[in-house]
């Protein structure tokens, strides 16, 4: 018997999510309770002004016009309430109390003629579910699945992955409304670092329709990121010499860095927090080739070439280090200008990445530009 994938298991998660947002915004924003107002607001207007007509023809005293607006204001307020348990719609009820509250008739008599204009000028506008899936166009999960594979899939043709990944900014810049909007769902359903040029890129887009979707999907992402940091906190918090779980908690710090979304004071948090859970991993299984090849990449982000060089070093000598991880060496050894030993260890490293099939053809092509002549 086979379970759900864990891209399944989110993918429920996600709908389950987003079906309950819906659901609280929808009675955020939806029907107001317009009739069952302006009753209430006549009644309001009628008792309030009958007093304030009868005190000025002297019918009434002041303090009985004080008691009749105190009562009002009373049994506005009990209303109010009621309407708050049955989970309606609260602006206008808050609108109609409060201004019958401090300004008597008038305000009760504006609250009520709001109300009419509102059920008016509701026919004619578009409704918060309707707004909401234009914003965000609904995708078929396996059709938005597929269509990820195929731009950013790494298993076959990195050359053609590549060229898609770029086009992204073409479509924000040359494609279809609906496009654009399908592009955008599909970034921060799955997005990857790469994607981070184009999302930036809607940010600044000329339609408001696609600057909100690209800003909503920017929160999104960072709230995902968020939840998982506090998750993995709370459990190192409780299990701190666990190295599968700190391993995992670098990872995602380094992820989170190397998102390409955050400000530089952020990204430079996250990388000191992920620098920090490389070490501890570190400490407790010092020859996993995996934590040194993470460090020493983050150290590369980080400018920190020279002692990056000497981890990945060690790391390749003692054979912990994938072929295609050494390349990251290969980087270091650049950016220090030590091009004998660059192309010394080109020289190593090409004959590994040629028979690693897995290793992306981009690196073994940069690779064999430093191979000795």
């Amino acid at each position: 018997m086979t379970g759900a994938r864990p891209d399944d298991r989110r993918t429920g998660r996600r709908d389950r999510e987003h079906a309950e947002m819906l659901a609280k915004l929808a009675r955020v924003a939806g029907s107001a309770p317009v009739v069952e107002t302006v009753a209430v607001g006549c009644a309001m207007a009628g008792t309030t002004g009958h007093a304030w007509v009868g005190a000025a023809q002297g019918a009434f005293g002041f303090a009985e016009v004080l008691a009749a607006h105190a009562g009002v204001a009373a049994a506005g307020a009990a209303w109010l309430w009621t309407v708050a348990r049955r989970a309606r719609d609260m602006r206008l009820p808050w609108l109609l109390v409060g201004a019958a509250t401090f300004v008597g008739p008038f305000g009760a008599s504006g609250s009520v003629l709001c109300a009419l204009l509102y059920a008016w000028f509701r026919r004619s506008t578009t409704s918060f579910e309707e707004w909401y899936a234009a914003l965000f166009p609904e995708q078929q999960a396996e059709g938005a699945r597929t269509l990820f594979q195929e731009i950013v899939s790494d298993a076959r043709d990195d050359e053609v992955a590549a060229r898609s990944i770029a086009s992204f900014t073409d479509i924000l810049a040359f494609g279809t409304f609906e496009q654009k909007q399908a592009l955008l769902a599909l970034i921060a359903t799955y997005f990857r670092p790469a994607f981070a040029p184009a999302l930036k890129s809607a940010l600044g887009h000329p339609e408001p329709a696609i600057r909100v979707q690209a800003a909503t999907a920017v929160a999104q992402i960072e709230q995902r990121f968020l939840r998982r940091s506090l998750d993995l906190d709370a459990e190192l918090a409780r299990r701190p010499r666990d190295f599968p779980l700190v391993f995992a908690a670098a990872r995602h710090y380094d992820d989170y860095a190397f998102t390409g979304l955050l400000d530089h004071d952020r990204q430079a948090e996250n990388q000191r927090r992920a620098l920090k859970l490389y070490n501890d991993a570190i400490a407790l299984s010092p020859n996993d080739g995996r934590l040194e090849l993470g460090m020493g990449r983050l150290l590369v982000r980080m400018g920190e070439y020279r002692t990056a060089a000497d981890l990945l070093a060690s790391a390749a000598n003692g054979g912990r280090l994938k072929p295609a991880g050494a390349v990251w060496y290969l980087e270091c050894l650049f950016r220090l200008g030590a091009f004998d030993r660059l192309r010394e260890a080109a020289a190593r490293v090409v004959p590994l990445l040629e028979g690693d099939k897995s290793a992306d053809p981009r690196l073994r092509e940069a690779a064999r530009l430093w191979l000795p002549a």
